[in-house]
């Protein structure tokens, strides 16, 4: 049975603006119910400490106000939560074929509410989400949206390949104008050097990543050259939205950019993966397992339940009321036997 590549083909809108409109929001919708357990986990903890900065919002490390003028109101845990929700929505409205600029600008407007309130978390000041508002608002402005409007007009799909050349193109410009002022090359390799200590003392990765690590970091050249090189790519992608050749080609080492970037500094994995490498990293090594079962069995068999789930405890309850008061530590877990608890 072959896949129906052309219904879906034909299903799918011809306008470029469209299909790129769509493939992005479905990607912020995914990521935003992905992360958003994470997201108001922290801000409930933020939001309850006593820490100063906790009293500010706004965007980037520091809570700088929205575009300079306003400052975004202090959210409850609840009102945060309420805002991810409604600008998620938002996000997969503007999927549909009913008004979806109005939509794209409802969560650009959202946006503003929800992300401010988490400035100070790493993945979501600056680098995280600093594109999201403008990348709406560039498509919200976009007429070949509308039905009604049979436009071809893609200069919204070229002001955000500007926009996203630009931001590499700032980044090489200030690396090779800040050496020049101090006198130092920043392709010589040490700022990259700095980078892989970092992820050496702080970020420790399997045998083969640390390996690749520590040939790199003891080669001079080596550094020197992937430091070179990433810094006149970043200076050079400002071509790339003006030739589809150059956009290739530029798009191209951008994913091997990315992807040294993501070896030689390993960068934190999904929170589920990390769970379970920190489960896994702190984990009693079987020696002691194996001399605790030994001193348990000498013991006889007598240890307390490790297990606290809350079917337990309810059967724990009734047995408790069944027993008038009576209460030993032998009836303390329902399922236990004479000797062992088999929870």
């Amino acid at each position: 049975m072959e896949f129906p590549w052309d219904q879906i083909a034909t299903k799918m809108p011809s306008n470029p603006v469209r299909q790129f409109q769509l493939l992005y929001c479905l990607w912020l919708s995914l990521a935003m119910l992905r992360n958003g357990r994470q997201h108001y986990r922290f801000y409930r903890w933020f939001y309850s400490s006593d820490l100063g900065l906790a009293t500010k919002r706004g965007l980037g490390a520091h809570p700088s106000r929205i575009y300079g003028i306003f400052t975004p109101p202090i959210l409850s845990p609840a009102q945060l939560a309420a805002a991810g929700v409604a600008f998620t929505a938002c996000l997969l409205a503007a999927c549909l074929p009913l008004a979806p600029r109005v939509f794209l600008f409802l969560a650009y407007l959202l946006y503003f509410l929800y992300f401010p309130q988490m400035f100070a978390e790493a993945t979501l000041s600056g680098h995280g989400s600093i594109l999201i508002p403008s990348m709406l608002f560039l498509l919200a402005c976009s007429p070949s949206l509308d039905h009604e409007v049979q436009s071809r007009s893609e200069w919204p799909l070229t002001l955000i390949r500007i926009y996203l050349a630009s931001g590499y193109f700032s980044s090489g410009m200030c690396k090779l104008l800040c050496g020049a002022r101090f006198g130092k090359f920043w392709g010589m390799g040490p700022t990259l050097q700095y980078y892989i200590f970092d992820a050496l003392w702080s970020r420790p990765a399997g045998p083969t990543v640390r390996r690749i690590q520590e040939t790199a970091i003891t080669a001079p050249r080596i550094m020197t050259f992937l430091a070179t090189s990433s810094m006149f790519f970043e200076i050079g992608f400002i071509s790339a939205p003006f030739s589809d050749m150059m956009s290739v080609f530029f798009g191209l080492n951008g994913l091997a950019f990315h992807a040294g970037i993501m070896l030689f500094q390993v960068l934190p994995p999904p929170a589920r993966a990390r769970d379970r490498r920190l489960r896994t990293a702190h984990r009693s090594p079987p020696t002691y397992r194996a001399a605790r079962r030994a001193s348990t069995s000498a013991r006889g068999g007598r240890r307390r339940c490790s297990r606290s789930s809350s079917a337990c405890r309810r059967r724990s309850r009734g047995a408790r009321s069944s027993t008038a008061g009576s209460w030993s530590r032998t009836s303390s877990c329902p399922r236990r036997s004479t000797r062992r608890c088999r929870c």
